[in-house]
């Protein structure tokens, strides 16, 4: 990837960063909210792809079972393009944390977004974590 972004590159990479800032910090409504009502993901822990409430229950449980404050991501950006008003997001992640129990628990997944801008702002619409 580009070492500089363009700006609207850089506006939907920002939007990733959010989504993982909300996600290890706990902060599930704001991280919600960068979903889109219809999105169809298939996060690396699912068996099939599901819709929101699918992803709200999967990052729920995640957060109920991780110690505040104990979970770190590392992103390797390999692609951003932007078409219109849908951005596609290329990347790996390097996931640490903690669960109640005292565990580390370590995941590495490759993921795609496809980000739609909206009147609310740009959503994910569609996306797929497999592990690494």
């Amino acid at each position: 990837m580009e070492s500089k972004l363009a700006d609207a590159q850089q506006e939907v990479w920002d939007e990733e960063l959010r989504y993982w800032r909300t996600r290890t910090t706990g902060k599930l409504e704001e991280h919600m909210s960068l979903w889109h009502d219809e999105v169809a993901a298939w996060g690396s822990m699912l068996q099939k792809p599901g819709t929101k409430t699918d992803m709200r229950t999967n990052v729920a449980g995640v957060l109920r079972d991780t110690r505040p404050g104990q979970y770190t991501v590392d992103l390797e950006l390999f692609n951003v393009r932007v078409e219109g008003d849908f951005a596609f997001v290329f990347y790996r992640t390097h996931e640490v944390r903690t669960d109640l129990a005292g565990n580390r628990k370590e995941a590495r997944v490759r993921i795609t977004h496809t980000w739609w801008r909206t009147p609310q702002g740009w959503q994910i619409i569609a996306g797929m974590g497999a592990a690494i």
